[in-house]
């Protein structure tokens, strides 16, 4: 499939580019050249020309270049731009190339910024709503493969959520819906909301990207733009632009991760640890247990010591040796490597008589610094507008993306629990060694007399014998048609094809450690017979998903102005059908070169290896699952602008969808908004001649929220035979009927004043203050048992915001030496007013890594039981119990919240950036940095527990510093070392509030140094430019706690810089 796509895709560009040839023209001459601003001398894209008598239309690109063809033997070249006074100039056929034009800034600057909603471009000098906008020039400030990571801190209001380092999410204006899914963003691409994987868009096809922020902005998105709405407009080209090429080649390189710079145990204190834990008897009960748990080589040298086979002169060389030892050597050896991430990007685009077009194509290959990790993709697209007529046009576009990822990575740091300190992965000369983190040595060295498969685990031989594989193919087709007729009124209809393939494949090679481990389990010896039941080969399990969308929007937009009088307006229908399906089965005895595999029985219990693990039923992986989505919408939006000084709007929108209600009227969900602009600037009483522009606008309107989990009609699963241990198809009620689901609604006021000052662009800013309320909120409430469902999600929550944007841009210098700096802040507050199903306050903490919906209460609260010290007797950590010093530590789990410690949320409710870019000449600097107020982190904290059973390869330093005798109390809040561990000690002292602090800091997160040059002498080349990049650069610059750790990676090793080198040739 994907190949006959690709073929038909290449086929389409070929035609493409014929069509652009076939109707190329050729002129007297060509008069190409740059346009310059002609005090700061930096070069202007989007100034617009013509030629007076032929009419020949063109616009400077990015680089301020521009290009035309000259029908006459003279003409005059007209420039005009909005900010910009009109010039004229005289050309022919003799005229000097290239021609330097430097234009004047106009004295009545008018900002020309166009905002995409998705369904209309909306000036921003008449828009009521709060929106941000990131043009092309911003946005290729970054150069990353992922379009959300370049978002942060290009934009106030936006939070990037990293408190899951692995699965960063994005928060527009803080949280406004409590689901996994439902509390994201809207994202937009083109038009249409985007279903796929955005990793598989490339950040290199992006002219700009519109933040759709409150309900006056977003509403017209309805029931899915409570979170705010990412509209992504795709490069396109300008009417009348020339044949342009832009080729771009990016090169990133990433140390290979420093893993000593993590909080880890040393090995010396580990090993006597361990030694400490053999002489107190911990691992007695593991030396004569059937299941063989593993047993580290310390408790296994001091046994064989114990028992004679080893003295004790032997056995302290034995250990001396193993606290020169740190598996992070070897770690860092041999999983980890050093990193070079290739990025290119072509992109052809142009204008000839009646068509415009842009083909472009992306190639990323990145490694992960894990070795066996990596993912490449590959993008192709391409956009088609043909003008039939003046009033009749039609838009044709395609965009795939292929992407291919590989997981075979053992493992890195903290992965492997049970390991020990002093463990290795290598010999001196790089052979594997088993790691005992599973079973004892002594147990795999001899268990089943050599007649069971090797049962050692070897991390580096698992790298070669993996073979885990996601590969996803995401195509979007487009086709649009627009006809104007008079009295100002425009018909569009739009329609849209998303489809999706994603297959996962993990083939386990019948040597890896897996394959082997469920053969001997499944093993049984009787006699010297062998019986196996897992079938001898390798073990392959797949997945696939198949997801399709087909949206279709038919909409009349209306522009007229008469007088003072400005009326937009636009009303529409759409209509969305989602469909997903899956798949996922496991085979054994899989020969990857006959296709063959043999089945086996997964009805029938089998007993293990020496009945170890018992009873069990082999892995059986064969499910499918399939749901269907439609949605239905009607929607309308208008503007009316007097004397364009105020204006007015409004929208409405209901949409309807197969999962709510049971009614017609239940399942129809009407959304509204409305807005008011005003120019202050622009009336006769307003006389401050600095202040160049000043409006005034307000909003309020209701957007809302729709999770997919849930529906008002009982869902249910069914199960083929293999499931059943008696063989029979069955079926069971995933989640009871609900006709009472609703919508969630969110409504939102907004006020924001925007200004200018000084002369044209010197400063220029906005703020906004906005208030949210979430109403009907998704979340899971407890069922009565005798219905045979114990919880289910209702409507059954809400949520309170409010918050401040502000947004400051500055021309500190405008000589040929330019300052201009842009400053970001954002203030977010909300809170949960109503839960159903509230979890319980008594003994309240937490550490704000996920959602905790307490009323009253920010839902990523850090919570902690007061810290009162420790008991300078024994070293026991003390908290309070009625307010008395107590280590009664299960009724300390009982307290009621008025005596814990709240101190705030994990997020930040005050953040933002602040970017300077330093130019002179050809060359630039940028400099930016991230700013994070307001929030809490803990730290990672010892655990007595976890450290004796799992050796907690993610160790902790702050066992060096426990109490050991009195005294220590002065200096130290660690405990003091307890056998046998207790549970609630430990869990005290880890939710103690000594172990939170404030996670405020400033942070240099990014340099980019640029040259760019004009090319004067040839024809063929533009401009070239050439840049550095430093990117997560982690240089704190300050930091509010003292533990010295960075709040945003306490745990684990730091994040290694990234450094980029590359270049942009324009043709």
């Amino acid at each position: 499939m994907a190949t006959k796509l690709l073929t038909a895709v290449l086929c389409f560009f070929f035609l493409c580019v014929s069509a652009i040839n076939s109707n190329a023209q050729t002129g007297v001459k060509r008069i190409w050249g740059e346009v310059i601003d002609e005090k700061s001398g930096k070069t202007i894209e989007g100034i617009n020309m013509r030629f007076s008598r032929s009419l020949t239309r063109s616009q400077s690109d990015s680089t301020g270049a521009f290009y035309l063809l000259l029908r006459y033997p003279s003409d005059t070249l007209i420039f005009s731009g909005i900010d910009y006074e009109e010039v004229r100039h005289p050309v022919n056929d003799t005229t000097a190339l290239p021609l330097m034009m430097e234009l004047r800034r106009s004295n009545n600057v008018i900002e020309e910024v166009v905002i995409e909603s998705g369904f209309q471009s909306i000036p921003k000098e008449r828009a009521t709503g709060s929106y941000a906008f990131i043009d092309s020039s911003l946005w290729n400030q970054r150069i990353g493969s992922n379009v959300m990571s370049r978002l942060d801190g290009l934009t106030n209001g936006l939070l990037t959520n990293n408190l899951n380092p692995d699965n960063p999410t994005v928060q527009i204006r803080g949280l406004s819906s409590l689901g996994s899914e439902s509390m994201k963003p809207l994202v937009i691409l083109d038009n249409f909301p985007f279903e796929g994987d955005l990793d598989a868009l490339n950040p290199n096809d992006i002219e700009s990207i519109s933040i759709l922020r409150d309900a006056a902005a977003a509403s017209i998105w309805g029931a899915r733009a409570g979170n705010g709405v990412i509209v992504i407009k795709s490069k396109t080209a300008r009417v009348g632009q020339r044949l342009s090429t832009s080729v771009i080649s990016n090169m990133t390189v990433s140390p290979r991760p420093d893993l000593f710079t993590s909080n880890h145990l040393p090995t010396p204190e580990y090993v006597e640890m361990e030694r400490m834990l053999y002489e107190k008897g911990y691992y007695t009960a593991r030396f004569s247990m059937l299941s063989s748990p593993s047993i580290p080589l310390v408790a296994e040298l001091m046994e064989e010591n114990r028992l004679g086979y080893l003295s004790d002169n032997a056995l302290e060389e034995r250990l001396d040796a193993l606290k020169r030892e740190d598996f992070r050597h070897d770690m860092q050896n041999y999983l980890y490597r050093r990193v070079a991430n290739q990025q290119y990007a072509a992109t052809m685009s142009g204008s000839r008589d009646r068509l415009s077009f842009v083909l472009s194509a992306g190639f990323d290959k990145n490694l992960e610094h894990r070795i066996g990790d990596a993912n490449q993709r590959f993008n192709l697209r391409s956009n088609n507008t043909i003008q039939f007529t003046d009033k009749l046009n039609m838009q044709v576009g395609i965009w795939m993306a292929f992407q291919n990822n590989t997981n075979n990575s053992p493992g890195g740091y903290g992965d492997f629990r049970g390991i020990s300190g002093y463990s290795q992965l290598a010999t001196p000369s790089g052979d594997a060694l088993p790691l005992d983190i599973y079973y004892r040595s002594l147990f795999t060295d001899t268990a089943g007399g050599g007649q069971l498969l090797d049962w050692k685990y070897r991390p580096l031989q698992e790298l070669a014998l993996s073979d885990k594989v996601t590969r996803s193919n995401d195509i979007i087709i487009n086709w649009g048609m627009d006809y104007s007729w008079k009295y100002g009124f425009t018909g569009k209809i739009k329609f849209q094809k998303q489809f999706g393939n994603g297959e996962s494949n993990h083939l386990n090679h019948q040597d890896s450690y897996y394959t082997r481990n469920l053969n001997n389990r499944f093993t049984q010896i009787t006699s010297g017979d062998v019986e196996n039941h897992i079938p001898r080969g390798a073990i392959r399990e797949s997945s696939e998903n198949t997801s399709s969308s087909y949206n279709i929007r038919a909409q009349i937009d209306f522009h007229r102005s008469f007088g003072r009088h400005e009326v937009n307006a636009i009303i529409g229908s759409e209509a969305r059908d989602l469909k997903n399906e899956s798949a996922t089965s496991i085979l054994y005895g899989y020969d990857k070169d006959k296709l063959t595999f043999t089945n086996i029985d997964p009805t029938t219990q089998y007993a293990s290896f020496n009945n170890l693990f018992g009873w069990n039923y082999i892995p059986f992986g064969a499910n499918l699952n399939r749901y269907v989505n439609r949605f239905i919408s009607l929607y309308g939006n208008g503007a009316y602008t007097y004397s364009n000084r105020y204006t007015v709007t409004g929208s409405v929108r209901r949409d309807a969808s197969n999962l709510f209600g049971v009614s017609t009227n239940q399942k129809w969900n009407p959304l509204w908004s409305v807005g008011g602009l005003w120019h202050l600037s622009k009336e006769d009483f307003f006389e401050f001649s600095a202040i160049k522009k000043l409006s005034l606008r307000a909003t309020y309107g209701y957007s809302g929220n729709i999770p997919l989990n849930a529906t008002a009609l009982t869902q249910i699963n069914y199960y083929g035979g293999a499931w059943s241990p008696v063989n029979e198809n069955f079926a069971t009620v995933f989640m009871g009927p609900n006709p009472s689901l609703r919508w969630e609604t969110v409504r939102t006021t907004n006020v924001g004043l925007d200004f200018e000052a000084f002369s044209a662009n010197r400063l220029k800013g906005n703020i906004e203050y906005y208030k949210k309320k979430s109403t009907d909120l998704f979340n899971s409430t407890k069922l009565d048992p005798i219905v045979g469902m114990s919880i289910q999600p209702k409507n059954s929550a809400a949520i309170v915001g409010s918050g401040l944007d502000i947004s400051l841009s500055a021309s500190l210098i405008e000589r040929r030496f330019n300052w201009s700096s842009m400053l970001l802040f954002s203030y977010a507050d909300f809170k949960v007013t109503q839960n159903l199903d509230p979890p319980s306050l008594d003994g309240l903490v937490s550490s704000g890594q996920g959602i905790f919906p307490v009323e009253g209460y920010n839902p990523y609260l850090i919570a902690s039981y007061r810290w009162a010290g420790l008991n300078p007797e024994n070293g026991n950590p003390r908290g309070y119990l009625n307010d008395e010093v107590s280590e009664d530590y299960i009724a300390m789990q009982l307290n009621t919240i008025e005596d814990q410690i709240l101190h705030g949320p994990s997020l930040p409710p005050f953040f933002g950036s602040w970017r300077n870019t330093f130019r002179w000449k050809n060359w630039s600097l940028l400099a930016g940095l991230n700013y994070k107020f307001g929030h809490y982190f803990r730290k990672q904290a010892l655990n007595y527990g976890t450290l004796f059973q799992y050796g907690e390869s993610n160790g902790n330093l702050e066992y060096v510093n426990r109490w050991r005798e009195s005294g220590d109390e002065v200096h130290t809040n660690v405990p003091s070392i307890q056998y046998p561990a207790n549970s609630r000690r430990d869990n005290f002292y880890r939710y103690a509030d000594i172990n939170v602090q404030k996670a405020d800091h400033i942070r240099l997160n990014e340099l980019r140094l640029q040259y760019q040059v004009h090319a004067t002498g040839i024809s063929l080349i533009r401009s070239l430019s050439c840049h550095a990049f430093v990117d997560n650069m982690n240089v704190m610059l300050w930091k509010a706690n003292t533990f010295n750790v960075d709040p945003e990676n306490s745990i684990g090793f730091r994040r290694p810089i990234n450094f980029s080198l590359g270049i942009q040739l324009n043709l």
